[in-house]
């Protein structure tokens, strides 16, 4: 009879443990409920880390992560005979300058994850327990396998030597809860409060694997849709597929944006948009006499390719800079920006901020030395030449059949599971105090 009664009491403590740590746990910060809310507000630099510098010794702690129901992203990976074969032929179309830059920008996305630092983990853990709900935090913490590729819990960021990053800013960590490959936290410095641009999804919906659920949200430091001149904020994008979170919202912030698309299975609902400062042209962007007319995916491309160049002085703005240039154009990215610093250098330097998404897979056009001469002179000309500068980072792991990187890139240490890589750069002299 005692030992019956001892252990009904003990299962009375331990319930009431149970409910006293829950309570604990959903009363520490109070949570903005199911819909998308802007990051607001900003403190500098110096009073962020000094506010975290107080709070120290009293983080809330992550949810621990339950490691057995998450699909790591990293995996071991051995070159084999036929891979180190090919890369030794691509190897021997590129000059040692050309090995050089691709090297470089290889080794500043593989070392994004370098060191633990304090303000990204406050950002985090700060955004986690006041954006998620209870039940979507369990869930972004512990993915269903598959709908999550990895977790960037440690708010790890490049080293103090990462050269390549803006010099302004403290190191910031979001969750891209919508995406599709990878919620995991993306890395970025701003000078304040980074901004998570909306997104079509629920919470609920993304973190549950909603199959219609994928958005192209992305961050976005407040401070770049200015200018040191005080221009108005101008937005050129391109690859759009129906997906209008970032345009209709920053058009809502005042910036005129103008949305190309070439595709014609998106035709008609893309000219059908209707959004606060948003315009859509048929156009795509491309070298001059480019013939491309069907993409995998995406159908026909119906539109004209034109150059950034051509299209700047077709929409009459000659005489203005390009706030942001985003493009997502599925590997038509080195090409066309190589085409614009060979031929039209004059328009990259009214260019500010390029957002972008970059693809190493031979399933994305990176299959040839060409390719990997493209992506040497971006490097070449953008980060070194023009002094473009990373403020954000993403990894998309993609689509299974998208996980086939390049063997030279993979033979220099590139992660054969991570198909492509968002990022964004800044141009240092269109900030404001450069004036």
């Amino acid at each position: 009879m005692m030992s019956m009664m001892a252990q009904r009491y003990s299962y009375i403590f331990y319930g009431c443990v149970v409910a006293f740590g829950m309570l604990l746990l959903m009363s520490e910060v109070p949570y903005s409920g199911r819909g998308t809310r802007q990051l607001s507000g900003g403190q500098n630099n110096h009073n962020r880390q000094q506010n975290g510098n107080n709070n120290k010794n009293n983080k809330r702690p992550l949810i621990p992560h339950n490691d057995p129901r998450t699909v790591q992203l990293k995996t071991h990976h051995t070159l084999n005979a036929e891979f180190k074969e090919k890369s030794s032929a691509l190897r021997s179309e590129l000059t040692d300058e050309e090995l050089k830059a691709i090297n470089a920008f290889s080794q500043t996305l593989r070392e994004s994850h370098c060191q633990r630092d304090e303000n990204a983990f406050s950002s985090l853990n700060t955004y986690v327990h006041s954006q998620f709900t209870l039940e979507e935090r369990i869930k972004w913490m512990n993915p269903i396998p598959g709908v999550i590729r990895s977790i960037n819990q440690e708010s790890t960021v490049p080293c103090d030597t990462a050269k390549y990053w803006v010099k302004d800013g403290w190191w910031q960590s979001v969750p891209m809860w919508s995406h599709c490959c990878n919620q995991g936290a993306a890395i970025s410095k701003c000078p304040t409060q980074v901004q998570e641009t909306p997104s079509v999804c629920t919470k609920p919906d993304a973190l549950s694997g909603h199959s219609k659920c994928e958005s192209d949200g992305t961050l976005l430091c407040n401070e770049y849709m200015s200018h040191a001149d005080d221009q108005d904020c101008l937005v050129y994008t391109f690859g759009i597929a129906d997906q209008w979170d970032f345009e209709d919202w920053i058009g809502t912030k005042g910036c005129e944006v103008h949305a190309h698309d070439p595709t014609t299975m998106y035709k008609e609902i893309h000219e059908g948009h209707e959004a606060k400062n948003v315009n859509f042209h048929y156009e795509g962007l491309g070298s001059p006499g480019d013939t491309a007319t069907h993409f995998r995916g995406y159908g026909d491309m119906g539109g004209p390719m034109k150059t950034l160049g051509a299209l700047w002085r077709e929409h009459g703005h000659e005489q203005r800079r390009i706030s942001i240039l985003k493009i997502d154009c599925e590997g038509c990215e080195f090409e066309a920006f190589h085409q614009l610093a060979v031929n039209e250098p004059e328009v990259i330097s009214q260019v500010c901020t390029i957002i972008m998404e970059v693809h190493f897979s031979e399933t994305l056009q990176m299959e040839s030395a060409h390719q990997l001469k493209l992506m040497a002179s971006f490097w070449q000309k953008y980060v070194e030449e023009f002094g473009f500068r990373f403020w954000y980072l993403h990894e998309n792991p993609g689509a299974n059949f998208d996980q086939r990187v390049n063997p030279l890139l993979l033979d220099i240490g590139m992660d054969p599971t991570i198909c492509c890589y968002e990022i964004a750069l800044r141009r240092p002299d269109c900030d404001p105090k450069a004036a």
